[in-house]
């Protein structure tokens, strides 16, 4: 609601504008050079060893780390922006400076929830993110209209401060001002082969963005991330599984030390994330169709780009329970292997499309094939710890696509909306799509709960 409230009032090229400060702070969630991943996951698996006074000073240590490097990224933000950029009214300036903060804020939001999450508490971390969300889009729609642009670049730090006051008066334990050299090395030295992971996954997924914004015009990037924006809704609720899974799998391997005991919650979830993610693909197609013409008319050149995306956004959507996996079980050079490889597939792409001048609709493309090759090669490293016969293991890798083809063929079969109708006859058109989707999925979920529903839930024992 809130990308959506900002493109209808702002226009596409404010929205470009907008989207290129949030890459200095997407490349901010970075600044930690590992000590959060490090502190996150040594300090499960020292408390799962009953070690809790090691586990408080990885955790202070690691924290105190995380926002040193923060407040320096923040600092190289100002000094970026007011030697390299000169726009009218010191936009762009304003705009990185705000990034900048909202790095340090959202860095501090984080950890609060780390000790929340290393407590399995995620129903307080659940509650903490709708408040950040209600709280951005009431700072929104406050801002939006007396000051445009430079009022949402100012939402971006504080909507974090509510939901970090919610965690902070919720905790029953907290970080303490304690630093020691040897722990936040530790820290450091865990985490450094987790952030590579992350950069480059970071990279694989903005790379295309980086292309647009360096070779493209301000408009033609408020199209394209308008459309990222659509299909990024699609690895939300798996990103977040993931993460409830990796804490199960840290303590299941820190207890019995065997890998196998990971082969059926692996395979059962990744299965169950096809379906639901394949579910969202079918719908998304028609909701953006009703949204683009109807509500946001400007923004109708995204809608071939969306399409584009989504083959991209559903991979995205189911290889996340096997990355945290693989960095469960210590292969991250594993994925590190797999980004290089597709980080340089998607450098020679973008360069090539753009010599060619291909343009927005090439690199959609090119970035949905590349980051599906990327599901496929991390799928297949996961999934080679539990079968040895190399056809055997590409069947089951490839078959966690057929769900996406299964919604490929419902719009097949459905056709599309003709470009006649506008208006109530329209939406009532695309209405009846959404309901032959509803209903021919309908007998997947039923299939899907009937074999694994139960077990499923009893592998993952999320408590909420």
């Amino acid at each position: 609601m809130r990308g959506f409230l900002v493109a209808s009032i702002l226009g596409p090229t404010y929205t470009g504008h907008l989207s290129i400060w949030g890459l200095f702070f997407v490349y901010g969630s970075l600044s930690q050079l590992g000590f959060q991943d490090g502190m996150y996951k040594l300090v499960g698996l020292v408390r799962g060893a009953g070690r809790t006074g090691e586990a408080a000073s990885l955790r202070d240590s690691g924290a105190l780390s995380v926002l040193g490097c923060a407040l320096l990224y923040f600092l190289g933000c100002l000094v970026f922006a007011w030697w390299n950029y000169q726009g009218p009214f010191g936009l762009d300036q304003f705009g990185i400076g705000m990034a900048g903060l909202a790095v340090v804020l959202y860095h501090a939001y984080n950890l609060q929830g780390t000790l929340f999450r290393l407590k399995n508490d995620f129903k307080t971390v659940g509650l903490a993110q709708v408040c950040y969300t209600s709280t951005e889009f009431l700072w929104v729609m406050v801002f939006i209209l007396p000051f445009g642009i430079y009022g949402v670049a100012a939402v971006s730090p504080l909507a974090f401060l509510a939901p970090i006051a919610y965690l902070f008066f919720r905790r029953k334990e907290n970080f303490q001002i304690f630093w020691r050299w040897g722990s936040a090395l530790r820290c450091w030295k865990a985490g450094f082969p987790l952030l590579l992971a992350g950069a480059a996954y970071t990279f694989l997924t903005t790379l295309d963005r980086l292309f647009i914004a360096t070779n493209f015009s301000a408009t033609e990037m408020g199209y394209y991330s308008m459309a990222a924006t659509v299909v990024g809704l699609l690895p939300v609720f798996p990103i977040a599984l993931a993460s409830i899974l990796y804490v199960r799998m840290l303590e299941r391997v820190g207890k019995s030390g065997r890998e196998t005991d990971l082969e059926a919650l692996l395979k059962k979830s990744t299965l169950v994330l096809s379906v639901y993610s394949a579910f969202l693909v079918a719908l998304l197609v028609p909701a953006v169709e009703v949204c683009m013409n109807l509500l946001l008319p400007l923004y109708k050149d995204s809608i071939p780009l969306t399409h584009a995306l989504l083959l991209g956004a559903y991979s995205l959507s189911i290889l996340h329970v096997a990355y945290n996996l693989l960095v469960a079980i210590e292969r991250q050079r594993w994925i590190l292997l797999a980004q290089g490889v597709c980080l340089g597939s998607a450098l020679a792409a973008y360069i090539w499309i753009v010599h060619r001048d291909l343009g927005l609709l090439g690199i959609a493309w090119a970035s949905s094939l590349i980051q599906t090759l990327y599901c496929w090669m991390v799928l297949a490293l996961a999934l080679s710890r539990y079968e040895k016969n190399g056809f055997r293991l590409s069947l089951i890798v490839l078959r966690y696509h057929l769900p996406f083809l299964y919604a490929l063929g419902i719009h097949t079969l459905l056709g599309e909306v003709p470009a006649s109708l506008e208006g109530a006859a329209f939406f009532w058109a695309q209405s009846l799509r959404v309901l032959g989707i509803g209903l021919a999925f309908l007998p997947v979920f039923v299939w899907l709960f009937r074999r694994y529903g139960w077990s499923f839930s009893q592998l993952t024992k999320i408590r909420l």
